[in-house]
């Protein structure tokens, strides 16, 4: 199981209008993770539909620590969202 979660929230309105991108943040992050030799794994809730079954069992696995990522706007709902679970 991974040692760190990293989590990208849904982009709220933009997701009608743009088509969801690689979650660079999370990828620039986890560059320096496999670096210092821990695994992690992505939950994007933008492209998988299953994504709090996913999360709900990487927690379970209980890793180090969980990263979610958020910009200001509508994206910070679907950050809280993944944080109450």
């Amino acid at each position: 199981m991974p040692d760190i979660v990293l989590f990208m929230p849904q982009t709220g309105i933009y997701k009608k209008i743009l088509r969801p991108w690689m979650p660079l943040p999370l990828l620039n992050i986890a560059t320096h993770l496999v670096g210092k030799g821990y695994t992690f794994k992505i939950i994007d809730q933008r492209v998988d539909p299953d994504w709090k079954e996913q999360l709900i069992a990487a927690v379970a696995a209980r890793p180090i620590c969980v990263g979610i990522s958020s910009m200001t706007g509508s994206q910070i709902m679907g950050g809280l969202e993944a944080a109450a679970v």
